[in-house]
């Protein structure tokens, strides 16, 4: 069996882990290429699940098994992440060490391996080395299109500030403040800092002040735009979250959507009329960490590495609350309502109705979940016999496969999955016409009105 199918057919994180380790032991010493690739997703599982030795333990092994870029570049962030005794030396000599090369890449590889090192030598006691390193690499890579940018203008603010230029470091971190509403206690003492070594700790926060301002009044402009509006409310364990209604007058139904962090409703503009038109109210949630959804606790989506089993679990709970804002907004019947996932949020609409039986339907857009999730979420789709509407895009293989795996489990004949041409989530709907039809269509018939 290839690991793979036991990504696919796992209950639980723990059921996983077991099965890929015994996977690992069952293999001849020749197949080390599958047995690391094993041990790479064994401590991935580990890390999402906040257990960071054992990860550790798992990504060394997957090095000297299977040594790919993957899974060097997994063990260096989880020591520079846990930052104990002598870990980053063992990051720098890992990332000096020899690795298997691999056909595919992304622009950021070479950059982000550099500005890794930097952080290693920082760590390490090397305050200059590392400087003379970051210096080095092109400012691309705090550009937002790199996944690990904002760990780098963080980093960077701290490197520089101790050891190098407030200027610079007040440049990285001003994105990071505006991005969390100030909410970052770290983020926003480093700007203190700096601005008081610079002499300017009064107009840095005036400056502050104002960005906020001007994206506050963007971000109405916007929502005004879509006939939309911020709601917020307060969570079971007192964090004050973010969601956005669209409630039309005639709504008869009650729709949750889960956006993906960082996602803007904009991406929904052609989704959200055509459903409001047909007499759906939306709320849109905000995750922790994005948007409204910021605090002390959860200031960054960053914030969430190495807590992410917990936080997908968080959020699922959050579903409860936002829609009884919708509620309370409206009066619209919630006795059931329904859940659109954005791509990497499946696993907590999932999670939610397990929690709330007044779920009926499960709408996920491009599910592109971790794949230590993924037999986790089919399992317990297996268990609810919920129907579920699969949207995918020819051009995205990845969600396509996720979702026949995913289709595979729920054990529905009402569940569906639908392709588009073009589009990834829900920018589906606004490039392939017959998108929208076909999802009211489904909604309609699997889910009748009550007379």
């Amino acid at each position: 069996m290839r690991v793979d199918a036991l990504l696919r057919q796992s209950t639980s994180a723990a059921d996983l882990r077991a099965r890929l380790l015994a996977h690992a032991a069952s293999l001849p010493d020749s197949a080390h290429r599958e047995q690391g690739e094993a041990l790479y997703f064994v401590g991935l599982s580990f890390e999402r699940d906040g257990k960071a030795d054992s990860a550790i333990t798992a990504y060394e092994r997957a090095c000297e098994l299977r040594g790919e870029p993957t899974d060097r570049d997994a063990l260096v962030d989880a020591l520079l992440q846990r930052d104990a005794s002598g870990d980053a030396a063992r990051a720098l000599a890992r990332l000096r060490g020899p690795v298997v090369p691999v056909l595919l890449s992304t622009q950021w590889d070479a950059q982000n391996f550099d500005a890794r090192q930097a952080w290693a030598l920082y760590l390490a006691g090397r305050a200059d080395s590392a400087l003379d390193l970051l210096h080095s690499i092109d400012e691309d890579l705090y550009q937002d299109d790199n996944p690990l940018a904002r760990d780098w203008r963080y980093r960077a603010a701290v490197m520089e500030l101790e050891h190098g230029d407030a200027k610079r470091a007040v440049a990285y971190l001003e994105p990071l403040a505006v991005a969390s509403r100030e909410a970052d206690r770290d983020v926003m003492g480093m700007l203190k800092e700096a601005g008081r070594k610079l002499g300017v700790q009064p107009r840095l926060h005036e400056t502050l002040r104002r960005r906020l301002m001007e994206g506050e009044r963007d971000d109405k402009a916007l929502l005004t735009r879509l006939g939309m509006r911020r709601l917020s409310f307060t969570a079971e364990d007192g964090a004050v979250l973010g969601a956005i209604l669209l409630a039309p007058a005639t709504a008869h139904r009650a729709l949750v959507v889960l956006l993906d962090s960082g996602e803007s409703v904009e991406a929904y503009d052609s989704l959200a009329s055509g459903l409001g038109r047909a007499g759906y109210a939306l709320v849109f949630l905000e995750p922790r960490g994005s948007g409204g959804s910021v605090g002390p606790a959860c200031p960054l989506p960053e914030t969430w590495r190495g807590r992410e089993a917990r936080m997908q679990l968080r959020v699922a709970e959050d579903v409860v609350h936002a829609l009884r804002t919708l509620a309370k907004a409206t009066s619209v019947d919630t006795a059931s309502y329904g859940i659109v996932a954005a791509p990497t949020m499946g696993s907590s609409a999932i999670d939610a109705a397990r929690v709330d039986h007044r779920v009926r339907r499960l709408v996920l857009l491009s599910p592109t979940p971790s794949p230590v999730d993924l037999g986790r979420m089919g399992a317990t789709l297996a268990r609810l016999k919920l129907p579920v509407f699969f949207q995918t895009v020819e051009q995205d293989a990845e969600s396509a496969e996720n979702a026949d795996a995913l289709l595979a489990s729920a054990q529905s004949r009402a569940s569906r999955v639908a392709d588009s041409p073009l589009g990834h989530g829900a920018q589906a709907f606004h490039y392939d016409a017959s998108a929208l039809p076909r999802l009211l269509r489904w909604l309609d018939e699997s889910w009748p009105a009550r007379r």
